[in-house]
């Protein structure tokens, strides 16, 4: 829809040319009661033609600025699509990394598990024969307890991302590949800046506006102006001949 604006701004700088034409046909018949007098009959189609052309040769500057207007309102649109393309790409990214995040976690506390397993395993047995005493066979199984309650809220963390990373991209997180190497960052802020004036659509957006308000001004200003424009038309008509030969010309 911006972009046909932006036609519809340049359509009013081209002419507009108008063609109009019109025929009738009309049979008549005559007849005498004398009975000597033939009938007479006659037929006529009478028509007409006009072509009409105008140009507008000054508005006070409201083309112009329609058209700048419209240009950047298809820049703003443009920009507006690409956030929401970013907004996506940046939702489907969360959602991998926090499936690959989870998966990590629950495979740590999962080892942590095991060998606090061990551990606590091998106070009861050292308990057994007098090595340590029952708090340190308290303290193992307290370690151990509070490390499967972090498996389970890991787990259950990691069930909820793969929910969201399915809602995202539409299918579950299967073999998930190795995360791509991240890019070099920029060396210097000059750099930093170059780049977010030209990818940032947020900031390009904004620009845009910035842009767009000024030429809402030039056209309200414009508005106020008088408009100048030359108009043409070249008509032919004919009145009646049933084949007619080119008849009266009028300007």
């Amino acid at each position: 829809a911006t972009d046909e604006e932006v036609a519809q701004a340049l359509s009013q700088w081209r002419p507009t040319v108008s063609v109009s034409a019109q025929q009738s046909e009309s049979d008549s018949r005559t007849k005498f009661r004398d009975g000597v007098t033939p009938t007479s009959k006659s037929n006529t189609q009478p028509w007409s033609a006009t072509v009409s052309a105008s140009q507008t040769l000054f508005a006070g500057g409201r083309i112009l600025a329609q058209r700048l207007l419209a240009g950047a309102q298809v820049r703003i649109g443009r920009a507006t699509l690409r956030a929401t393309e970013q907004n996506v790409l940046l939702g489907t990214v969360s959602a991998y990394m926090n499936v690959v995040r989870d998966l990590e976690v629950v495979r740590l506390n999962e080892t942590s598990v095991k060998l606090l397993t061990k551990q606590r395993e091998a106070a009861q047995e050292r308990f057994k024969v007098g090595e340590v005493t029952r708090t340190d066979v308290a303290q193992a199984e307290a370690r151990l307890a509070q490390t499967e309650a972090g498996l389970i809220a890991a787990r259950a963390s990691l069930r909820a991302s793969e929910l969201e990373y399915e809602r995202i991209v539409g299918v579950a997180p299967e073999n998930l590949e190795k995360l791509p190497a991240l890019p070099a960052v920029p060396a210097t802020e000059d750099e930093v800046r170059r780049l977010a004036e030209g990818n940032n659509p947020n900031y390009i957006s904004a620009i845009e506006s910035v842009t767009l308000n000024e030429h809402a001004v030039n056209l309200a200003v414009g508005s106020l102006l008088p408009t100048v424009s030359v108009q043409a038309s070249y008509s032919r008509s004919n009145a009646g001949d049933a084949f007619p030969e080119p008849g009266a010309r009028t300007d």
